[in-house]
């Protein structure tokens, strides 16, 4: 089991700096070129009924409620954190997300175009998610330099 945290993993030159954690990037730590990809955490647990659900999703908003003025006045940053967590909750709960993030979608024909490897369905991930309407999208592909040379004499 993958452990969970509160905030996003950043990529190591990335980060929302001045603009603050609202605009903190999603990160997807996942290959999009594995056979079983799917992005941890978008799509509620099976098990989770949609009426279960959204008693939940009322139940945190009226939590919200009760701490929000009292967050705001001790701690900006806590705001920061409430707007995360209805974020994170409407992507989880968003058609449109599962559908942007479902590469499976594509014709083989295509992904074979962009490349079975790494950066090829990276890039054709990418190329989706700007089609959702996603408005800035990094490709992470630090281990670019990392090839494999074969001499023939």
């Amino acid at each position: 089991m993958r452990p969970t945290s509160a905030c996003p993993k950043l990529q190591p030159s990335a980060g929302p700096a001045y603009l603050g954690s609202v605009a903190a990037p999603f990160v997807i730590d996942a290959d999009p070129n594995a056979p079983n990809f799917s992005v941890p955490d978008v799509v509620p647990p099976p098990a989770l009924a949609a009426d279960r659900l959204e008693a939940r999703k009322q139940l945190l908003a009226q939590v919200d409620r009760f701490q929000q003025a009292a967050e705001a006045r001790a701690n900006q940053g806590a705001q920061a954190v409430s707007e995360f967590q209805k974020k994170a909750f409407d992507l989880m709960t968003s058609p449109a997300a599962k559908k942007a993030f479902d590469i499976h979608a594509e014709p083989d024909k295509l992904r074979d175009e962009y490349g079975r490897n790494s950066l090829g369905q990276s890039c054709l991930m990418a190329r989706r998610l700007v089609e959702a309407g996603v408005r800035c999208v990094t490709i992470d592909h630090s281990n670019w330099i990392r090839t494999t040379t074969i001499l023939t004499h």
